[in-house]
């Protein structure tokens, strides 16, 4: 899964003309056991790599055993341990899909504080073909709304009140980062079941 979601993250961004390059920093935002760090590393060449989590025990995993990267363990909310401007490229999968809306305005914030003008932004979201699955009262309230958080069995007991489901419709979400970025485009299940929107930073 994770070489899947590394050539699907470097082949987005290609199809969106901002790709990968020498000589960039990227910034994967919510990297648990470098996953997709690792297989993305061997797809290029040149890129500097960091990673953030608020895994602790999985930084420091990655910290030991990744050394083409450099780690550091994040807080429930910003900020983060960079300073401004500080990275080409930042790119997070399944971490959207897990935040309530405080949490997401936040930390589409903080993301726009640490991208470099010009820069781009890369996450997932669940849309429309994972809420179309659910009862009928759910989907009224993501389409009232524009999202719904709620607690599920799966993450029940395991991940923290603030870190569960999160659903949003396309509108929603556009609309939320379209308040931090420029938003170039969303691909309907981009990655696997999610879908991904791109994003820059005003240059």
């Amino acid at each position: 899964m994770g070489e899947q979601a590394a050539v699907r993250v470097r082949d987005l961004l290609r199809d969106s003309e901002r790709p990968l390059e020498e000589g960039q920093s990227v910034l994967e935002f919510g990297c648990g056991c470098g996953r997709v760090l690792g297989p993305l590393a061997r797809l290029t060449r040149g890129v500097r790599f960091f990673g953030t989590d608020v895994d602790r025990e999985a930084i420091a995993w990655c910290t030991a055993n990744l050394p083409f990267g450099s780690f550091e363990s994040n807080s429930e909310l910003p900020p983060l341990g960079y300073e401004d401007a500080a990275f080409d490229v930042i790119y997070c999968i399944s971490v959207f899909t897990h935040l309530d809306d405080l949490h997401t305005r936040a930390w589409l914030r903080e993301l726009k504080r640490v991208l470099k003008p010009g820069g781009t932004l890369l996450l997932t979201v669940h849309g429309e073909h994972v809420w179309a699955s659910l009862s009928e009262d759910k989907q009224k309230a993501v389409l009232d709304r524009g999202y719904l958080f709620e607690t599920t069995e799966k993450l029940k007991g395991i991940q923290p009140a603030w870190y569960q489901t999160s659903y949003h419709a396309s509108g929603y979400i556009w609309s939320l980062v379209a308040e931090e970025f420029d938003v170039i485009g969303q691909t309907p299940q981009g990655m696997g079941y999610q879908d991904v929107i791109v994003a820059a930073k005003a240059g």
